[in-house]
């Protein structure tokens, strides 16, 4: 997307221009909870490349989702004091690492699990990266609704309410039950009457929301009732989309048997299927910008915050900083090629 390109180009040259004078040749631990969520992979390797750029060296550990090889990889890390970049399993846990880099007067940044912003807000060499659940939930809301009033197909037994299927990520994650919450009062707030056939909590994974589909199914025979789904994060919308097809549903976006998937994250994949029309859209979470704002902070002396905020449109409050998401619609493309001719 030309968009995050350039706002993350944007970033870059404030970023090189005002820090200059990095201290070089350093190595940043950064761990993560699984990179093989599809987010977590792209944010990694954005911002692999960012603090290389700044001539430091990175050292990645995996957790696999494994919270003791995750705990035991950050204990280790401890005796080389260098800066760490971390995405916890278990947010609570951020007090004690907090504490122990304090005691060598380091530098922490958490990203997308939020710890407790007092405890982030407790140590100046502490900050916490990422998206608001908040604002996530509430531009998902104006996506779905936008397409609703633009699609009334999409009630497909014109009864006057949409019935939607909702794939969850973690039943105990604050993003699942913000993004969840957030959707369905913002769609309500917009005026569209919508019931919850069913939930499913899919852990964030394709796989499992791709299995969820074909179980209710199995279970009902068929997925009448369920006009609309919304997912709390792309890769399990990618995989309902998946089944769906399989199941002979979503063969293109304009057929009877369509039912319009929306994500959350902005993941490339996600992007793409938004300009085939097979997701019907989704909300990004400018990873590139979080990367490039979290290599900031662990890779130079004195921040000016508030310059970083005034440009990318943060959300700053203490050390928390809260990246904007904004909304892709599949209908965006729709004759793209032209609107940038006429653009020019």
């Amino acid at each position: 997307m030309s968009f995050s390109k350039v706002f993350a180009a944007g970033i870059v040259a404030i970023s090189m221009s005002a820090y200059a004078a990095a201290d070089r040749g350093r190595t940043i631990n950064a761990f993560y909870y699984d990179e093989s969520d599809p987010f977590i992979y792209s944010f990694s390797q954005a911002f692999k490349s960012e603090v290389q750029a700044r001539g430091y060296t990175i050292e990645d550990h995996d957790a696999q989702l494994d919270f003791n090889r995750q705990l035991d990889s950050i204990h280790e890390s401890f005796a080389k004091k260098s800066p760490m970049l971390v995405n916890l399993l278990d947010p609570h846990f951020a007090s004690d690492i907090i504490q122990s880099v304090r005691s060598y007067d380091g530098r922490v940044v958490f990203f997308n699990r939020i710890p407790d912003p007092g405890t982030v807000a407790s140590y100046k060499g502490a900050w916490y990266v990422g998206g608001e659940p908040i604002m996530a939930g509430a531009e998902q809301a104006n996506v779905i609704s936008d397409y609703v009033k633009s699609h009334p197909q999409t009630d497909r037994n014109g009864d006057g309410v949409i019935g939607v299927l909702v794939l969850k990520g973690e039943p105990t994650h604050d993003d699942t039950t913000w993004r969840t919450s957030k959707v369905l009062l913002g769609l309500r707030d917009a005026g569209l009457k919508v019931k919850v056939v069913d939930s499913e909590y899919c852990m964030w994974s394709y796989d499992k929301a791709a299995k969820a589909i074909s179980d209710l199914r199995s279970k009902n025979g068929n997925l009448n009732g369920i006009e609309l789904i919304i997912s709390n994060n792309d890769a399990m919308a990618l995989g309902a989309v998946k089944e769906l097809q399989h199941q002979g549903y979503n063969s293109k976006p304009d057929s009877e048997n369509y039912i319009p998937v929306f994500g959350i994250d902005g993941i490339p994949d996600a992007i793409k299927a938004t300009e085939d029309g097979s997701l019907a859209g989704t909300v990004a979470q400018d990873y590139q910008t979080m990367a490039v704002v979290s290599a900031m902070l662990l890779t130079h002396g004195k921040i000016d915050l508030k310059a970083v905020s005034e440009f990318t449109h943060a959300k700053m409050n203490g050390n928390t900083m809260l990246i904007p998401y904004k909304g892709i619609r599949a209908d965006f493309w729709k004759n793209f090629d032209q609107k940038k001719k006429d653009q020019q």
